[in-house]
């Protein structure tokens, strides 16, 4: 089985380094894993681990909130799937971090191989269901979106649906479940892949981290989330109400950072 991780980069990568130790520390040569980036024209990649594992596709032009989210998006499940064989691709931002070790994401897709998303019901008089953006798709569901994506670029095109520029949300928070939903199919879980904090709402996003203790990583670890999103790279891992402290470097101020934290990964 092998599991594509779809980077979706503006022309940073903030939790980079995290990465390459969950990769480095938690994976063995056995193991079948491929990693694709679509970013910025400008993007820069720190660790030597990224400028030689990871597959950096040809950009296109991308804007927040805009349909071409999704066509930059079906570019990395294409290359995942038609030159990698990729059983599973996982849809990550640049914030996003693993909540799990290689090995219980691989079991948690071979026990339960289907995609994974987080629904909502929508106010849209067309399209009625709303997923995260973030979420894992299965090869049976990537071979009907590729299959089908052109005619729903011109579905959304045809209803104005292209921008965020509505009360209902961007269309890359519909594209997938709209077009799998229609095709027929409802072989998928709701309960979603990626954890994200919709508690506090600020400007119409989620909250970000800039502080997170050690209590709230380990209970998420305990749930069906794998990733979880929105943490900041200077955020600063507490321990109740003291540092959380190990043999990493202490960062400026004797704060101890995300960048150079979560050391079982």
């Amino acid at each position: 089985m092998i599991i594509a991780f779809c980077f979706l980069l503006t022309n940073s990568f903030p939790m980079e380094k995290v990465w390459e130790r969950f990769f480095i520390n938690n994976t063995k040569e056995k193991d079948e894993y491929v990693i694709i980036v679509h970013g910025k024209n400008n993007l820069l990649l720190e660790t030597q681990f990224f400028k030689l594992k990871a597959h950096l596709l040809k950009p296109i032009d991308t804007k927040w909130g805009n349909i071409s989210l999704v066509k930059a998006q079906n570019i990395m499940l294409q290359h995942a799937t038609e030159e990698h064989k990729a059983d599973f691709c996982c849809i990550l931002s640049g914030n996003c971090i693993p909540l799990q070790k290689y090995k219980t994401i691989h079991d948690d897709l071979e026990n339960l191989p289907i995609s994974r998303f987080f629904l909502q019901d929508s106010y849209h008089p067309i399209f009625k269901k709303k997923q995260s953006q973030w979420c894992v798709l299965a090869l049976e569901h990537i071979q009907i979106i590729l299959k089908y994506k052109e005619k729903y670029l011109n579905i959304f095109k045809k209803y104005n649906f292209e921008n965020i520029d509505n009360i209902f949300g961007a269309p890359d928070e519909y594209f997938y479940i709209t077009l799998i939903t229609w095709q027929g199919f409802d072989n998928f879980t709701t309960s979603g892949s990626t954890y994200c904090n919709w508690s506090i709402i600020h400007l119409g996003h989620p909250k970000e981290y800039r502080i997170i203790y050690l209590d709230k990583i380990n209970k998420l670890r305990k749930t069906h989330y794998l990733f979880a999103r929105k943490i900041l790279k200077t955020c600063v891992i507490k321990d109740n109400n003291q540092l959380f402290i190990d043999f990493y470097n202490v960062g400026e101020n004797g704060k101890h950072l995300v960048d150079i934290e979560l050391k079982e990964f």
